[in-house]
């Protein structure tokens, strides 16, 4: 893709940190204030680009930053770090439209003091942004996906930039025979609109588009989507698979090499859209912790021991509010249903992980960065394996001894610098 300049928009409340005497350009704290879209059927309304497409490439970096003045040029204090995905369109449910449209999106923030923004990022510029400003879920190429976008303000409009349209969830993952489900960094923009199957997603918004009017498109059409399906271990259907281990580096902002020590407590991963410190009376989310005892960290720094946290069941899809386990019994038979691989005390793994917000900050839990797999065994002298319920995310990784593994993470997580 040709070099594209350009961007948009994008509300941010930013948190400086550690400027002092900084050379520019510094890297900045950045978390995003988020608007989530309350209803699919607005989300329909305000979004004048919907179709179906694939990612079929991950581009090159643009400035979504923008001078105040004129929203030709990008602005020359702060570079917003939009990463864009080539997206091959499938069909449009709305007016036609390009057949090759470029995603946008923001996976990082520079602050730069004296008012002299560089053109282009160097690798190092671009990989600093990247572990500052973790509130993204990066696109994954050969996914299928929904779209609900708009073209985005101040660029050539020959370059076919698009960006969300209205908020957040702004796309969804759409497998053919599959579970359509909001793909977002943000949980309580999950919450707002379910899984569901795709054909009934994009029915739904099919009829939302045929409305005759705004005022018959307020109220969300009377169709009853289908029940969430597991299948028979229990295994969410559309899990997100993680490609490459160059991707599942990029992703991660901590990797460590650790023992298990013993499984610990049991917690709830889902959380209150409104209060995200609480957890949801209306699902149950079984996080399975384990304490892990680090033996070093390849990327990122922190304690000695980590409570690391891995979904291991979740309350029935009709079981509204949800009733939490409270017995070993009952924990073992949601266990047994979702059909997670639980880790091995005594045993030594690579994670790949987060911090998880909204948790007992004391604890500092760990968990997943993006998807599947996020652990792989690491016998000293014995092969790397991924561990994952899914054999898709197995299958991405093959064994490969465990000191070999190991230095193709350290030259990785080296060339992000």
């Amino acid at each position: 893709m040709a070099r594209l300049l350009g961007a948009a928009v994008v509300i941010l409340a930013l948190v400086l940190s550690g400027c002092g005497e900084s050379t520019p350009p510094s890297v900045i704290q950045a978390r995003m204030d988020p608007l989530i879209v309350p209803s699919l059927d607005v989300l329909v309304r305000n979004s004048p680009q919907i179709y179906i497409g694939t990612v079929v490439t991950r581009g090159g970096i643009v400035n979504m930053a923008r001078d105040v003045d004129d929203h030709s040029k990008p602005d020359n204090h702060i570079f917003h770090l939009g990463q864009t995905y080539g997206v091959a369109v499938e069909r449009y449910l709305t007016e036609r439209g390009p057949e090759m449209l470029y995603g946008v999106q923001l996976e990082g923030v520079l602050s730069v003091e004296d008012g002299n923004v560089p053109a282009e990022l160097s690798p190092s510029m671009v990989a600093q942004a990247r572990a500052q400003f973790s509130e993204y879920t990066p696109m994954r190429i050969g996914q299928r996906y929904l779209f609900f976008t708009r073209p985005i303000e101040g660029f050539d409009p020959s370059s076919n930039l698009v960006a969300t349209a209205a908020g957040h969830p702004w796309r969804f993952t759409l497998p053919v025979d599959g579970q359509a489900q909001p793909d977002t960094f943000w949980p309580e923009a999950r919450s707002v609109i379910p899984a569901m199957p795709s054909a009934d997603l994009v029915r739904i918004v099919e009829q939302l588009i045929a409305g005759d009017g705004a005022e018959s498109r307020e109220t969300p059409v009377p169709v009853a989507p289908t029940p969430p399906s597991v299948d028979p271990t229990g295994s969410l259907v559309d899990p997100i698979i993680v490609g490459s281990l160059e991707q599942l580096v990029d992703v991660s902002p901590f990797i460590f090499i650790g023992t298990v020590i013993a499984p610990g407590e049991i917690v709830n991963l889902a959380r209150d859209v409104t209060n995200h410190s609480q957890p949801d009376s209306q699902r149950f989310h079984l996080g399975q912790v384990y304490e892990v005892s680090v033996e070093g960290y390849l990327k990122g720094q922190g304690p000695s021991v980590l409570p690391v946290v891995q979904m291991e069941g979740r309350s029935a899809s009709g079981d509204r509010p949800a009733t939490p386990p409270t017995t070993q019994a009952e924990i073992a038979a949601m266990k047994a249903q979702f059909g997670a691989i639980p880790l091995v005390a005594g045993q030594r793994y690579v994670f790949f992980v987060r911090p998880l917000e909204d948790f007992d900050a004391g604890r500092e839990y760990m968990a997943t960065s993006y998807g599947h797999p996020w652990w792989f065994t690491l016998p000293v002298d014995g092969m790397a394996e991924a561990g994952s319920q899914y054999p898709e995310a197995v299958a991405a990784f093959p064994p490969e001894t465990a000191s070999a593994f190991v230095t193709r993470i350290q030259e990785l997580v080296e060339n992000e610098h």
